[in-house]
């Protein structure tokens, strides 16, 4: 299992800001993060490539991460 940080989660997702990945996680259906120590979070790689295939690209640009 391969962990991303944050900010390679953001080059993934086509450089979104770091509130736009919030804003994401928050509205329930993006893959969740795990704890790797207080303060720092990571997220699953085959659960961010299933994430990015599954959702349509505009989605992930303007931050609302719909899967259609």
């Amino acid at each position: 299992m391969t962990l991303l940080n944050t900010r390679e989660v953001q080059k993934r997702l086509g450089n979104v800001s770091r509130p736009t990945l919030w804003r994401l996680r928050k509205r329930g259906n993006f893959p969740a993060a795990i704890a790797v120590t207080p303060g720092r979070v990571a997220f699953r790689e085959d659960e961010i490539t299933e994430y990015i295939q599954k959702c349509p690209r505009r989605d992930l640009a303007d931050g609302t991460g719909d899967r259609q």
